[in-house]
């Protein structure tokens, strides 16, 4: 192994060709994953916790919650997903089980046999995939602003807008695109600094990536049976006038068993984790520490299946 000391409070580590940045308790790791270069933040330590980002952002989107969740006794592993922020981007197809590969080789990089998966719109996605075809990996689920069910037909139209508008004039034409839906959408939140510091993120993402992940997106599986049967503890975040992600809440609602705990924002944007940071924060703290003994027993959540 190789360390070479930069500064007195990080440190780079290379073995084996993985990257490792060490800074507190923050430690930022790329590895290689089924071929795919995966870039990661592992924060804390404790029941495992595993954070999916929305598209088309990266892992910065949840700095301020994991923080805050490592600093309530959680492992918090926050990914760039495949062709997003420092991973690298697919070189083939790529669908949104795909993805979910990646994900299952990662924890096993990591040694975890189960975690607690928290998903943002593509994230919840992911998660509602890794129930169907892992369930032995999810110790319980959090979805914020994401429906069960395939994409609608006019979904489906807006995802071939996009696939063109990214073909015809690139990335960046995209981007502008999304943002400006974003800051028309979002009220309070269009102007807050943690929401304009996430521009930057959508401007890391590659080209490929990008129109991988619309794919994916577009033909996504329908899950909202499979939604009423989960038996695992849940937690279904979002807003009240949801304008992408939940105008189905009223049908995911009725179809959840009773151990889902919903919470609804009444005056919030699409990411209401930085709209309403103190509430979300408790309501993310309070989901995780009522997960049984898991914070005595921290084997509970991260045991091999």
């Amino acid at each position: 192994m190789n360390v070479a000391t930069l500064t007195d409070r990080f440190c780079f580590v290379e073995e084996r060709g993985y990257m490792i940045l060490l800074h507190g308790r923050r430690r930022t790791m790329k590895v290689k994953v089924n071929g795919t270069l995966m870039a990661f933040d592992d924060f804390g330590s404790g029941p495992a916790v595993m954070m999916l980002h929305d598209f088309p952002f990266n892992r910065d989107m949840w700095r301020w919650q994991a923080k805050t969740l490592a600093n309530a006794g959680y492992r918090v592993i926050v990914p760039d997903l495949p062709g997003f922020g420092e991973s690298g981007a697919p070189l083939g197809p790529y669908t949104l089980s795909s993805m979910v590969d990646d994900l299952v080789g990662l924890l096993k990089y990591l040694g975890i046999g189960r975690s607690v998966f928290l998903g943002l719109g593509m994230g919840g996605h992911l998660v509602f995939d890794l129930l169907k075809r892992h369930p032995r990996k999810v110790a319980a689920a959090g979805f914020i602003a994401t429906t069960p069910h395939a994409a609608s037909q006019e979904e489906r139209l807006l995802r071939d807008g996009q696939l063109e508008l990214l073909r015809q004039e690139g990335p960046k034409a995209l981007i502008e695109d999304i943002w400006q839906k974003i800051d028309r959408q979002n009220g309070r939140a269009g102007s807050s600094s943690a929401l304009l510091s996430l521009r930057a993120s959508m401007e890391a993402a590659d080209p490929v990536g990008l129109s991988s992940a619309l794919i994916a997106l577009r033909d996504r599986r329908d899950f909202a049976d499979y939604a009423g049967r989960l038996l695992l503890p849940t937690l279904v975040v979002g807003r009240d006038a949801d304008q992408a992600g939940l105008r189905d809440k009223n049908r995911l609602l009725k179809s959840v068993p009773p151990k889902c705990e919903k919470h609804f924002f009444s005056e919030s944007g699409q990411f209401v984790h930085l709209e309403n940071p103190s509430e979300f924060h408790s309501v993310l703290v309070g989901f995780l520490d009522s997960l049984g003994n898991c914070r005595q027993r921290p084997e509970v959540l991260s045991k091999v299946a």
